[in-house]
């Protein structure tokens, strides 16, 4: 008698461990995935920036001579530690661009930036500091990202635009090997900017407007103040580790700064400023073997532990119907 109820005890023990694998892996678990307080990030990027008009005059250089500098593109990312509580994590960004020839920083093509985050959802959090009004995501995507599109957020437009997923693939590290990554693109189109770009003034003279069409009939007052519509267009590959969600390559990220041509000229968009830079794979390399210690700890929070409840719980209850069964051959 006493094995028989040793035997159901640790059938229905073995059926809760069962039951409790089963909630750690699509409900508790979970829980446990988020944002790190010593979050901290570097990358490395390299490219150009083209200038197809001239700051000081906005006069357009003729083709073939623009101002092309070659750029080194520096970011980190370090979370904001006395900001941060539970729930938010606020990540103090910074990017610095040098003339990759002379070393030179560029000045005000960049400020710091402070990102406010959900913990849980790596998504922005608008309003909770005066000013930064965020939606979507920017520096990663979600941790556990899926095959789907995703809204990034454009400080340019002061709105979101999409990252549509493409495919998977595989990407090395110099010791992690074969880590999947999930592509995106984004593919804009020309948009609306919010505020003109780094350098460019937000209106100009009638007089000015004048100069630059090289007509002097222009129907405006030489001292009228007209007011310049910027737009912008981005086109980019992004590779993400999907476990930590964490951007770690680009080999192909580009976006330019336009004005509207004259009513019945062609183009309709006359471009006047463009960057484009794609990662440099020793720093790819970094941030995938960077983010193992991660990856470790998400496949053992969804993966070893409930595999681990799920084993002890069939165990258990294997035991248990063996018991039952010694009793049943014993009574017989």
């Amino acid at each position: 008698m006493k094995d028989r109820r040793i035997g159901y005890l640790l059938a229905v023990i073995g059926c809760a461990l069962v039951v409790v694998a089963a909630a750690w892996r699509f409900g508790i678990g979970p829980l446990f995935i988020k944002l790190p307080d010593d979050l901290k990030s570097s990358s490395t990027q390299t490219g150009k920036l083209t200038v197809f008009a001239d700051r000081a005059t906005a006069r357009f250089y003729p083709s073939g001579e623009e101002a092309v500098t070659q750029l080194v593109i520096e970011n980190k990312d370090v979370g904001a530690t006395a900001l941060n509580d539970r729930r938010i994590l606020v990540v103090n960004e910074r990017v610095t661009l040098r003339d990759k020839n002379t070393g030179q920083v560029l000045e005000g093509l960049q400020e710091p930036t402070l990102y406010v985050l959900d913990r849980r959802t790596c998504e922005n959090i608008p309003g909770l500091i005066q000013g930064i009004d965020r939606t979507g995501y920017t520096i990663k995507l979600p941790m556990l990202a899926e095959k789907k599109a995703y809204p990034m957020w454009d400080d340019d437009l002061r709105r979101t635009i999409t990252a549509d997923f493409v495919k998977t693939g595989r990407f090395d590290g110099n010791r992690a090997k074969g880590v999947e990554v999930y592509v995106y693109r984004i593919d804009g189109d020309f948009e609306k900017m919010a505020k003109p770009p780094p350098g460019v003034p937000e209106s100009i003279t009638g007089k000015k407007a004048k100069e630059l069409t090289g007509n002097p009939g222009l129907p405006v007052a030489d001292d009228a103040e007209i007011k310049i519509e910027y737009f912008k267009k981005t086109n980019a590959t992004i590779y993400v580790e999907p476990k930590t969600g964490a951007v770690v390559y680009s080999p192909s990220h580009k976006y330019a700064y336009y004005v509207k041509n004259a009513p019945g000229k062609s183009p309709d968009y006359v471009k006047i400023a463009e960057v484009e830079y794609s990662t440099d794979l020793p720093s790819a390399k970094r941030d995938i073997d960077n983010g193992s210690k991660y990856r470790r700890l998400i496949d053992l929070d969804l993966k070893w532990a409930p595999l681990s409840f799920l084993a002890w719980g069939i165990a258990l209850i294997t035991l248990g119907f063996f018991l039952n069964r010694k009793y049943v051959r014993n009574a017989s």
